[in-house]
Parts: structure tokens; C-alpha cells; sequence
């Protein structure tokens, strides 16, 4: 079945490829293709899901997965994606015909699938899994800014599976990381009954145990800030104290915990993170404050906030890099406290350095 192309039928291009009788590698190319050309249309051309379009999107992700062939399931995910990410009145209409149809069963077999492929530490990595998780977290994130009722659906259903994912050590760090931001912005856009209604389910007191111990070896500073956030996205300040002592059994550190206020949020997670790390035996992030810093002849500029006097440089020992936060060079210089930038090295990028001290 050949793609639409009148312009009377615009809207039915990605159904057509999608339903087409076009058989094996022919078949993804032509679904790929049409993919990639409707997200470089100025116009954004709006189209519509029907309940058999739906219905064969799961079929050949259900099939393709099966087989371990992961990199047409991510083909497939991909028109999920684009759309998820139509404008507001098109993507709802979407997604209606997408919810009745089982979109969030399948989204769930394709985590599940992925999750079981997406190995690291030493092992043989899957890389078209690892794609696929990646374009999958994304399309997630889509799916849940389209309303708050998919929000709350995408919240309920992953929340527990994205924290198994971040604490297994096993994974690839690169998709927990990732993995660990889709958690941080599906919990951004929660309402307080929306997060207290995760809290409440059976398997996440201990999840968040999880994430607090997994602070400890963590082993990069990004990751500690975004499982900082987390944590503090999931209890109300108010509540923390209740579970400070057993998160945090130092004093010093369970303090600068419960010192983190929300409206200076970076500052004061650097100032427990650096009260956290440096109270481990065995240190898995290394933090040096400096006066200056330099990427070759480049001056870095420490991000213009009062609440945090010192640049600091973080030698991560799970991802393998050096990072530093740095002033966003673009936003505007008056603005309060400024805006911060995360600047990261892999250590095979890094060709020498040096240090000099007073």
C-alpha cells in the first residue's frame, strides 16, 4: 500500500505507512521515513490515530520484541512519540483512541522487555535496547504532558519501575540516568494528592529507602542531585524529619538534609551532597572547591549565586567523568541567582590536567 500523499489526506500519512502491506526491513523504512519527514515540516502537520492504527502498533511491537529486535520496536515507539507531541487539541484527540486501545499495557511490556537488556557493569551491552529505552523514556514523558490524567496513569505505572532502574547496578549508568530525569519531570508536574496516591502504594517506602542508600555509592554528582530532587519531591518537608534519621543515620548529614529549601534548591543540596560524600569511607564522589577553572584557554564561570560562595569540581567514579556546574553563559546576568549549567568530562576525553594551589 503506497504512502498518502494528497494534500487532501495530510493527516492520515503516518496511519497509511503504519497499515501498509509493506513486509520486513521495507516496511520499517517506510514507517521511519515518514516519521522523520513529518518532524522536518515547518507546518507540523497534525495526524490522526485510529483504533486500528493503535491496534497494529501493538501488534508489531508485541512481535518485533518477541525476537529481541529491538531497534523496529524503537521505530514503532517513535510514532507513539511523534504523536504524543502534536499540539495540545490533536494529542488528546490521540491519545484518547490510544488509551481505549492499550497504550500504557504496551508501554509497560516495552519497558519490561527493554529493562531486561539494558545491561552494563563489565557485560555485554545491548545498544539498540539502550536506544530503545532512551526514545521510550522520552515518549513517556510525552505521553504524560499531553494531560494530568496521563500524568497520573504514567506516574502510577512507572514511578516504582524507573527507581528499580535507577539502584540496579547492573544497568547501563547512561539509562538510569535518564531513566532517573523521566522520574523528576513526571513527578514536576504532580499535584500533592497525585504523589500522596504513589506514596501509598505497597512497594515504595522501600523504594525510597532505595534511593537514599543508593546516594551513598552513587558514584556521580548528577545522579546525587537528581535523586536528591526526588526524594524531596516525594515528602513534603514538613514529613522528612520522619524519615531523616533512617535515610541519614550521621546527624551532620540528616541536618543538611532537612536544611534543603526549595527555593534554593542547588545550593543547598551541594552543601548536603558534600556533607554526604565526605562522611563515606570509601568516597564515590570527590568534590574539590576551586577559585577558577579552565577548559583550555576557556575560563568557566561559577554560576552567579549568593548562597554558594564556591566553584566546585566533582570526579565521578561510576561514570567515569569529571563535572562542574557552571553560569548558563546565555540567560541574563541580573537575574536572581542566575542559571546553572552542567558541564561534563569523560575521562577518555580528558586529555591532561592541572592543578595549582596557594
Amino acid at each position: 500500500m503506497p504512502v498518502c500523499n494528497s494534500s487532501r489526506n495530510t493527516d492520515i500519512i503516518l496511519q497509511t505507512a503504519v497499515l501498509s502491506e509493506q513486509k520486513g526491513h521495507l516496511y520499517f523504512k517506510q514507517v521511519e521515513d515518514v516519521v522523520t519527514k513529518l518532524k522536518g515540516d515547518v507546518r507540523g502537520l497534525p495526524q490522526k490515530c485510529s483504533m486500528e492504527m493503535t491496534r497494529q502498533l501493538i501488534t508489531v511491537i508485541q512481535e518485533q520484541l518477541s525476537c529481541h529486535q529491538f531497534q523496529q520496536a524503537e521505530t514503532m515507539i517513535k510514532v507513539i512519540k511523534y504523536l504524543a507531541s502534536l499540539k495540545q487539541e490533536e494529542a488528546l484527540q490521540n491519545l484518547s483512541v490510544l488509551v481505549k486501545n492499550g497504550l500504557f499495557e504496551i508501554l509497560v511490556f516495552v519497558f519490561d522487555k527493554a529493562h531486561e537488556h539494558v545491561i552494563g557493569n563489565g557485560q555485554t551491552v545491548c545498544i539498540e535496547a539502550c536506544h530503545l529505552m532512551e526514545v521510550f523514556l522520552q515518549t513517556l514523558n510525552d505521553v504524560a504532558e499531553i494531560s494530568e490524567e496521563a500524568r497520573k496513569s504514567a506516574l502510577d505505572l512507572f514511578a516504582v519501575r524507573l527507581m528499580m532502574l535507577v539502584t540496579d547496578t547492573t544497568k547501563v549508568f547512561h539509562t538510569r540516568m535518564e531513566a532517573e530525569r523521566t522520574l523528576n519531570l513526571l513527578l514536576e508536574g504532580c499535584d500533592d494528592a497525585a504523589v500522596e496516591s504513589i506514596i501509598k502504594k505497597p512497594a515504595m517506602e522501600q523504594m525510597m529507602n532505595d534511593l537514599a542508600k543508593y546516594l551513598y555509592t552513587a558514584g556521580d554528582f548528577e545522579m546525587q542531585i537528581a535523586l536528591t530532587e526526588t526524594l524531596a519531591r516525594l515528602v513534603k518537608k514538613s514529613e522528612r524529619h520522619k524519615y531523616c534519621a533512617l535515610w541519614f543515620p550521621s546527624l551532620a548529614v540528616g541536618k543538611a538534609f532537612l536544611d534543603i529549601q526549595d527555593e534554593q534548591f542547588d545550593s543547598d543540596s551541594r552543601r548536603f551532597l558534600n556533607c554526604l560524600n565526605t562522611s563515606c569511607p570509601q568516597q564515590s564522589v570527590i568534590s574539590f572547591s576551586c577559585k577558577q577553572a579552565f577548559l583550555g584557554n576557556a575560563e568557566l564561570k561559577s554560576p552567579n549565586d549568593e548562597n554558594l560562595s564556591e566553584f566546585w569540581v566533582d570526579f565521578n567514579s561510576a561514570s567515569h567523568s569529571i563535572t562542574m556546574y557552571v553560569a548558563d553563559e546565555e540567560s541574563d546576568a541580573e537575574e536572581e541567582s542566575g542559571l546553572w549549567e552542567t558541564v561534563t568530562y569523560p575521562v577518555e576525553k580528558v586529555v591532561s590536567y592541572s592543578i595549582l594551589s596557594e
